[in-house]
């Protein structure tokens, strides 16, 4: 004789299957979301970390990028109010750690779009996380790399010492 408990069984069998499969496919698309943000957020690091390379490589202030040194430490280096570059340009321009102060630009890779702005201020030793507001022999370069696919700016900074 039929009964429906084969019917019953095979319907609770499908049901669990399309579960799985349901789970399955879900942990599937947010594992390649995770991995697309991790390849998106890897080159804006290197973005980043491109500026600074540069920016580490150069003088440290205007005063000091000839062959003679500044009378005055920290006095004679380039007034906090006046840190950037004295003209638009690339950064292949640049001769001194400060002219990336307010540098901006817009780069296209096969990851994406991704803004890069830049701040350099001056910073005490006992306290590099907040500006000085005055010369000292220390500068903050803080490089911010946003996209329109990631979910939070990447801040990447560095210290450079005239000393």
């Amino acid at each position: 004789m039929f009964d429906y408990s084969d019917i019953i069984v095979a319907l609770g069998a499908v049901v669990l299957f399309s579960v799985i499969a349901i789970n399955a496919n879900r942990m599937l698309a947010n594992h390649n979301r995770q991995f697309v943000e991790g390849d998106l957020e890897y080159t804006a690091i290197a973005k980043a970390q491109e500026i600074i390379d540069q920016a580490q490589s150069l003088a440290f202030d205007e005063t000091t990028t000839g062959r003679t040194k500044p009378v005055s430490i920290p006095e004679d280096f380039t007034d906090p109010e006046n840190l950037g570059t004295a003209f638009d340009s690339d950064s292949t321009g640049f001769d001194d750690f400060d002219d990336f102060h307010s540098y901006a630009v817009t780069e296209t890779t096969a990851q994406g779009v991704y803004n890069i702005s830049t701040r350099v201020v001056y910073v005490t030793e006992s306290n590099p996380g907040t500006s000085a507001g005055q010369e000292t022999g220390n500068k903050h370069l803080t490089v911010s790399v946003s996209s329109p696919y990631l979910p939070d700016s990447i801040n990447v900074s560095c210290i450079k010492t005239h000393y």
